[in-house]
């Protein structure tokens, strides 16, 4: 699949939930001016709140696509942190979406914990890498390992 296509389809979801959820919130709180709150709590029971359609770990993925993309740079690298118990659904997203690698340029005492976590979903560290990041009109380079989606 194209990995544009991809993304921007998880956005619209993400944008009608997020639309969903206000309107949940409004009936939630309308039902609660006009019958109390003990009565809303039994209305919210019976009436769910919608659920998020991606995990963290997959709006971790479009996060750093969009932010890829709004920045012009050309690979996707973890400029936010990935909890390890996130890296499943975030490998699946990526890979989902046609992304070969990504760039892992957070080093911090969970590194090596979180490469042996991204074996397991099978990626492997395809060597250095120079991660560039733009702050405006300003080149930043960073070390970085890219990681690649096998």
């Amino acid at each position: 699949m194209d990995t544009k296509k991809y993304f921007n389809n998880m956005r619209v979801l993400l944008d009608d939930y997020r639309h969903n959820i206000a309107e949940w919130e409004k009936a939630a709180d309308k039902y609660c001016e006009e019958h109390g709150e003990l009565a809303a709590e039994e209305w919210a029971k019976e009436n769910m709140r919608p659920k998020s359609p991606f995990s963290p770990g997959a709006l971790n993925a479009m996060r750093l696509w969009e932010y890829k993309e709004k920045h012009g740079e050309d690979e996707i690298s973890d400029a936010v942190i990935i909890y390890t118990s996130e890296i499943r659904e975030f490998v699946s997203a990526l890979r989902e979406a046609g992304v070969e690698s990504f760039l892992l340029t957070r080093s911090n005492s969970m590194l090596i914990e979180r490469i042996h976590e991204y074996a397991k979903y099978g990626c492997s560290v395809d060597g250095p890498a120079i991660a560039v990041r733009y702050h405006g009109q300003t080149r930043i380079e960073e070390r970085a390992l890219r990681i690649r989606i096998n």
